[in-house]
């Protein structure tokens, strides 16, 4: 759970943001790593009242596969599973629900990816979207240090017939089936 300190440096810097811009939007979360987990017990800070903050949460879960490979996590790991698919997620985001059904507040999914090497990590992503806009929330595709190939969406897998452990990654830019994805998704 966030702690009081955390609150209350939210409340001092949406002071300050205030006294220059009294209409931007200002993002909060109850961390640590922007879980949507770290909702299920959440209620919102109490002391920040203002009509244009929107809590956010990062979708990396399972960490095990969305970060494989990288500083040594073990790849490569398959999606979908029996306990790793498109229900599972909704599950995952299922606390955030309930707390914007609770509060009020408004949501957005600040990051979410997979790395590109990761085996159908474009349907992971893509069954993250299905439930971000079932839940109809807003969401920004970032990701975690964005300048790595393993997290751009202009790269793909360049030996995809060969077997998922000696994958690499090759830029085709634009034409990658993710980025279309995404950009067609933002636009509809």
């Amino acid at each position: 759970f966030p702690s009081h300190d955390t609150e209350e440096f939210y409340r001092n810097a949406l002071f300050i943001v205030r006294a220059y811009d009294t209409s931007r939007c200002f993002m909060l979360t109850p961390g640590p790593w922007g879980l949507p987990t770290n909702y299920s017990k959440f209620d919102g800070f109490k002391t920040i009242a203002d009509s244009n903050v929107i809590y956010n949460f990062h979708m990396y879960m399972p960490h095990s596969y969305t970060h494989q490979g990288i500083k040594g996590r073990p790849r490569p790991i398959s999606y979908p599973s029996a306990n790793f698919n498109s229900d599972s997620i909704a599950k995952r985001f299922k606390a955030v629900k309930d707390f914007e059904v609770r509060t009020g507040n408004k949501i957005i999914v600040g990051e979410f990816q997979a790395v590109r090497w990761a085996p159908n990590a474009d349907q992971w992503v893509k069954d993250v979207l299905t439930n971000i806009k079932a839940n109809g929330w807003l969401w920004c595709y970032f990701a975690y240090k964005p300048n790595f190939q393993f997290w751009n969406p202009y790269y793909v897998v360049g030996n995809p017939t060969a077997k998922p452990q000696y994958w690499y990654l090759k830029n085709v830019g634009t034409t990658s089936d993710m980025w279309k994805y995404t950009i067609n998704e933002g636009y509809k």
